[in-house]
Parts: C-alpha cells; structure tokens; sequence
C-alpha cells in the first residue's frame, strides 16, 4: 500500500467524479464502523430514501461490501461497474509509477461509487477502510454528515500510536460546515473532536447513552451502535430531504429488526442452536472487551467456550486476556488457524492463549484446520454451553465456505 489520495482523485475524474453524485454519509472509527453504516442506511430506508452502502471486509464475496435496497449488489450491476473500472485502471497504469499500482480496496471503493451513480440511490453511507485522512474513501465530495463510532488503539504502523495520533487521523474527514456525530469518547480523543469540529465550524453531536428505545436488544455495543444509527439518520435526514419529518418510530423498527431478527454477519451473530453458539470477529481490545461484555448478557449461566484465531499483526496478548475473561478458571479454549498467511498457527496461538492465562487454570486444545476445530468446539461446549467463535473476520469465512473451495477473495 501507498498512501494518498491523488490516485483515487485522478482515477474518478477518468469515472467523472461519481463521488460528486450522491450525498454522503462517512464513518470512521475503530470498532463498530460496519454494524453503524448498516443500521443507518435501515432507518434511511424506513423513510423511504434509497441508501446504499460500502463496508469492508467481506467474508465470502467482494459483492457484499456494496449494498443497494439491503443487499449485495447484484452479480451483473457489480460487473458492469467493474469493467467500467478495470478498463480506467488498466488504462491508468500503462503510464503510472511503479510504486502508484491501484490496491484492491481501491478499486472496490471506485466500483461502490460507480454502483451508487448508477443506481442513484439517495444517500450513499460509505465506511471507511483504514483510519481517515489518506483513506481512499476520504474523496466524497458531498459528505453531509460525518460519523466517529470509536477510538482505541489498533493499526499503530498506520495511524500512530496514541489515541491522539489516531483520533487525528480519523476525524481529518470532518468537513467544513457539516455535522460530526460521534459514539462514546475518552477525554483525549473528545479534546480532538471539539478542537477538530470548532476549526471547521461544524457541529457536534455526541451519543454517549444506549437509547432507551433498544433495551431489548442483547449486548451493550450493539445498543451503543443502534443509538448512534439512530442519532445518525436522524441528524442526516433533513440535509437530505428538506421540510420532511423524520418517523422515529419507523427508524427505531428498521434498525431493531436488523440487529436483533436478520443479524449483521459477523457482529454478535447467533448461528446455531446446540450448542448455542455467536460468532464475533473481535480482534482488537476495545472490540474483545465489548464482546466479553455482550456474552455475560447471552450465556445467562452458561459455561463458555472459545475458538480463536489470530493474525499476527493484530494486538493478540492483549486481545487474549480479554477474551478469555468470558471463559469460567475450567474452561476450554479451542485454537485454530485461518487461511490468511499471516494467520498464526494453531499451535503457536495455543502457546499464546496459555501465556495469557494468569491463573494457569483454563484447558487450551489446538486444531489447525478450522472446520475440524469447530467440530471439537461444538463437543466441547456439548448442549449446556455457549461457544463463542472469534478473533478474525478470516475465521469466520473459513466457516461459512464450502470445504474445499478457494480462499482467495478474502485475503
């Protein structure tokens, strides 16, 4: 990766500039960026706008980053804009440095744009891929309302290694005049936002409570991120139809019904019923620490069982001693490896694990192949238990794909 922005601008003015086309929505943050677009373009729907949305990463198909109507982009609107595309960059790297290729994200950022032109969809809620400022996403043109969800420490090589350094980074995409809203801050990186809104003139919204309106919904971050949708739509909706009246309670539907009844991939996912089991791609502190939070809420005495992999340039020491915070001093924790290279062995993670485990007290089970290790942590967890499957998005699509079939578009 090489980055900066001049590539992309040069790329969309060879597109004519589809960034400029639709109204933007842009999230940042260091969990919880995917769940809030999601849940904001359902209470956008719910007011009859059409909404699409770009997240990252997939699990099994690079369609489900785009989102039109609630849904994947269809597989010929995706290869229609990515022709489009594909015949730009081909065009644009016969002459381009060595060093300047376009990147994979790159150019799925192009085909979203290009789809949300092609569509005209309303408003456009775009996540962005890594921190802020230099993001490739960081070139909407009409980026109405701005959204930080969180600020803890993750990708230190890029962002920097404060909460300051980072929380900069992220809040570069605050525009001149608009509307930041932001999740629950720490001291230092809300010192950030108000001095970042106050130079811009824009204004602050801060949603540092659960809205009472989703009680019902299980696990402390997915109230937070369904408050924060909520405060989100409700603050973009008259910037996108003037002298309308926004139907909370409709909002309020749309996005409870997504986050408790249809489920986000990956996010506090429930996928079977004996044993029970979530999956929560958690591979950060501040998410394995949410995460733990959410299954005291689920297990509701039910002893708990883990299947864990990692890559090995994610935070794992510190991401391990809050997961295994979940599990009883006699509980089990099943290690596995990924597909993705930099995945660490089943082994390794085990060592890990048991390095992580200050009282010495939990039993830790290494098996490489993932579809095996879930097997024995269905055994394990048996019919009273809860498994809890986590530690990288990776994992997760190993899961979901048929045995034997390629792994490549995840990496």
């Amino acid at each position: 990766m090489r980055f900066g922005l001049e590539r992309m601008r040069r790329l969309l003015a060879e597109l004519g500039d589809p960034q400029d086309a639709t109204p933007a929505i842009h999230v940042v943050g260091t969990n919880g960026k995917s769940s809030t677009t999601l849940l904001t373009a359902a209470a956008l729907r719910s007011q009859g706008l059409t909404a699409g949305t770009f997240t990252s990463p997939h699990l099994i198909s690079f369609r489900e980053r785009i989102e039109l109507a609630g849904a994947s982009i269809d597989p010929e609107a995706f290869v229609r804009a990515g022709e489009v595309v594909r015949d730009v960059i081909v065009h644009d790297d016969r002459t381009a440095a060595q060093d300047d290729q376009v990147t994979q994200f790159e150019a799925m950022t192009l085909i979203a744009f290009l789809a949300f032109r092609q569509h005209a969809v309303d408003v456009a809620v775009v996540e962005a891929g890594l921190g802020g400022r230099l993001d490739s996403t960081n070139v909407l043109g009409d980026s109405r309302v701005q959204v930080l969800t969180t600020v803890g420490i993750d990708h230190t090589q890029y962002l920097g290694d404060t909460i300051e350094q980072i929380a900069r980074e992220k809040l570069a995409i605050v525009r001149s005049r608009s509307a930041l809203v932001s999740g629950p801050l720490g001291p230092v990186a809300a010192q950030v936002a108000n001095q970042v809104t106050d130079e811009r003139d824009a204004r602050w919204i801060k949603v540092r409570e659960e809205d009472a309106a989703f009680a019902d919904l299980k696990g402390e971050f997915v109230r937070q991120n369904a408050s924060l949708a909520l405060a989100v739509a409700e603050v973009s909706f008259p910037r996108l139809r003037h002298g309308a009246e926004f139907e909370r309670a409709s909002a309020i539907e749309a996005i409870a019904r997504l986050a408790r009844d249809q489920g986000i991939a990956g996010r506090l996912q429930f996928t079977n019923a004996d044993p029970f089991e979530i999956r929560d791609a958690a591979h950060n502190e501040e998410a394995a620490a949410a995460l733990v939070g959410a299954l005291r809420e689920l297990a509701e005495g039910r002893p708990v069982t883990l299947l864990v992999a990692m890559l090995d340039d994610k935070p794992v020491q510190n991401t391990l001693i809050q997961l295994l915070t979940a599990v009883a001093d006699d509980g089990v924790v099943v290690c596995t490896r990924s597909s993705n290279p930099r995945s660490l062995s089943a082994a390794v993670l085990a060592s890990r694990v048991r390095a992580a485990d200050v009282n010495d007290s939990l039993r830790v089970e290494s098996v490489d192949d993932p579809l095996a290790a879930l097997g024995r942590a269905r055994e394990i967890a048996g019919r009273s238990g809860l498994l809890c499957v986590t530690g990288s998005n990776y994992l997760l699509a190993d899961l979901l794909r048929a045995p034997g079939s390629s792994a490549g578009a995840t990496l």
